[in-house]
């Protein structure tokens, strides 16, 4: 995935780990959840983490994102986390999800449905 280099700047400086590709799903919410669980944890969620297939509806949609599967495993994962404290979703572009049967606004309902159910 696409990093622009003001991002890279930024997440070097404040050491913030990045997946750009996730291959091992269960090591990345690991390496998460440790890093969590001992603070107050915030998730944002940017849609276009998603692979356009399944949430077109972008401000820059980029292939070979996240399946909804390796999503919902994360975030499954996060929700269990007891210092979570809220989630955001962000990048949904509404007008563009017309030309593609709302497909984006579904999935982003699905997460919303997901996240209030285990808190």
């Amino acid at each position: 995935r696409k990093i622009e280099s003001e991002e890279k700047t930024f997440l070097t400086k404040h050491n913030i780990k990045v997946f750009s590709e996730i291959y091992n799903m269960e090591a990345a919410a690991d390496y998460i959840t440790e890093k969590a669980n001992s603070h107050d944890l915030y998730i944002s969620i940017d849609i276009d983490a998603l692979d356009p297939a399944f949430a077109p509806a972008v401000s820059y949609p980029e292939p070979n994102g996240l399946t909804p599967k390796e999503f919902f495993y994360i975030l499954n994962r996060l929700l269990k986390i007891k210092s979570l404290k809220a989630i955001d979703i962000v990048e949904i572009v509404p007008e563009k999800d017309k030309n593609f049967d709302n497909r984006t606004l579904r999935t982003t309902a699905k997460i919303i449905e997901e996240a209030s159910f285990k808190q």
